[in-house]
């Protein structure tokens, strides 16, 4: 990364858009679908014989619901949302161009245009989701005319679901659009998580991946392009006794992902928490979602003295065997058998 992206350019940044970047992401909480993960009690149970206890208790919020009257305002002030909106884009990109050396530029429009984001110089988390930045671009080409309109003069109206605009651009061009609410709220809420995750560099888990990769999706058609399609993230904490803890304990993943999977259509991940009780002791072996891999089974291969964080080691073959796990001290697993169908690799086990 280059020092231009360091804390000095950051705060700068933050004094420019700090406000809007938290006033998206609470707009978004009440208006939109954004989707809160939150610590909860575990929602499914499994043990080596099948289903234990499958309660299905949704560890999944959608924020908005049951906020009729603050619903209603944000839609009546869904204007002045894209224009905050667009100033959070056009305060972003310019830092972004002037971060360049020797940056000069006649027009924010054109030099945007010519951005190329597989090889733009770009802040984390942006340097890895580099399609988002150029859909940030995208939105930014898309609303300008829009939010001149609605800061200089006569732009259409607001009903319950929609903003009609209908108006005239500087260009002469007629420019008559919907943009629904739920668009405006996808976006809102992707800019605002990303902007927020620069400023405050803020790693992305796996949970966080999939969820701004689903609000990209469904604000596409702000740029004109349709929607792909892309599944809605749903999380699960799962729960796996093991009955009989004296022998190796073998986790049936599969077995999960078809339970947990089998009541829904949206792409769930999830937690695991191994439990092992003998006599004398209990043992809890917890697992994150991005730590669950993405083999067939996981194999607790022998009782370690450390500190209780499973040690993951992925198969070398599809035959069933598998490397032996790290010789230090923890709870060592190994994981059998090949990724499931659909699925990618590394750390994105946990997803069905």
């Amino acid at each position: 990364m280059r020092t231009v992206f360091g804390q000095r350019s950051l705060d700068r940044l933050r004094e420019r858009l700090g406000y809007e970047a938290l006033l998206l992401l609470r707009v978004s909480e009440v208006a939109g679908n954004y989707p809160r993960f939150e610590d909860t009690e575990v929602s499914a149970e499994f043990d080596d014989t099948g289903v234990r206890n499958a309660r299905f208790g949704s560890a999944y919020v959608t924020l908005g619901s049951g906020k009729a009257a603050a619903k209603k305002m944000v839609a009546l002030v869904s204007p002045l949302i894209v224009s905050c909106l667009h100033k959070t884009l056009d305060m972003f990109i310019e830092w972004l161009l002037c971060s360049r050396p020797g940056a000069t530029y006649a027009s924010k429009a054109a030099a945007v245009r010519a951005i190329d984001f597989r090889k733009e110089a770009l802040p984390p988390p942006l340097d890895t989701r580099r399609h988002d930045a150029d859909l940030m671009a995208g939105f930014y080409l898309a609303l300008v005319d829009h939010r001149h309109a609605i800061t200089h003069g006569a732009w259409g109206t607001v009903d319950d679901q929609d903003l009609q605009f209908d108006f005239t651009a500087k260009c002469g061009k007629h420019i008559v659009q919907a943009v629904t609410r739920s668009q405006l709220a996808d976006a809102s809420c992707l800019v605002g998580r990303l902007m927020t995750s620069v400023l405050d560099r803020m790693p992305l888990r796996l949970i966080d991946n999939m969820i701004l990769d689903w609000l990209a999706d469904r604000a596409r058609p702000l740029v004109g392009e349709p929607a792909r399609g892309v599944l809605q993230p749903r999380y699960r904490k799962v729960r796996f006794i093991a009955t009989k803890p004296d022998r190796p304990i073998v986790v049936d993943l599969d077995r999960i992902r078809k339970e947990l999977s089998a009541d829904t259509s949206k792409q769930v991940i999830f937690d695991l928490v191994v439990v092992a009780s003998r006599a004398t002791e209990s043992l809890q072996y917890f697992i994150t979602v991005d730590d669950v891999p993405s083999a067939n089974r996981l194999v607790r291969t022998r009782r370690g003295t450390g500190s209780g964080r499973a040690q993951l080691v992925r198969a070398s073959s599809t035959s069933g065997s598998a490397e032996d796990g790290p010789r230090d001290a923890g709870p060592q697993y190994r994981c059998v058998g090949t990724q499931p169908s659909g699925m990618g690799g590394g750390r994105h086990g946990g997803n069905v």
